[in-house]
C-alpha cells in the first residue's frame, strides 16, 4: 500500500507475452492513456529490468 500516490514513479505491467508502461503526468498520477506496451522481448527485458530496480530499492512502509 502507498499512502501517497505521488510516490508511484511508473506502472509497469508483465505477462509471458507483453509488456507495458507508463508514467505519471504532470500533476503526478499515472496517466493510462498513454505509456508503451510492446510484445517485443527487449522491451519486454527493459520493463522486466525496471520493475527490479524499484522493487530491489524499496523498503517496508507497513508493519504487519
Amino acid at each position: 500500500m502507498i499512502a501517497d500516490s505521488k510516490d508511484i514513479k511508473a506502472g509497469i505491467v508483465l505477462n509471458e507475452k507483453r509488456a507495458g508502461v507508463t508514467f505519471p503526468d504532470m500533476t503526478g498520477k499515472l496517466d493510462f492513456n498513454s505509456g508503451f506496451r510492446s510484445n517485443d522481448p527487449a522491451f519486454h527485458k527493459w520493463c522486466h529490468d525496471l520493475f527490479n530496480s524499484y522493487w530491489n530499492k524499496a523498503t517496508r512502509k507497513v508493519v504487519v
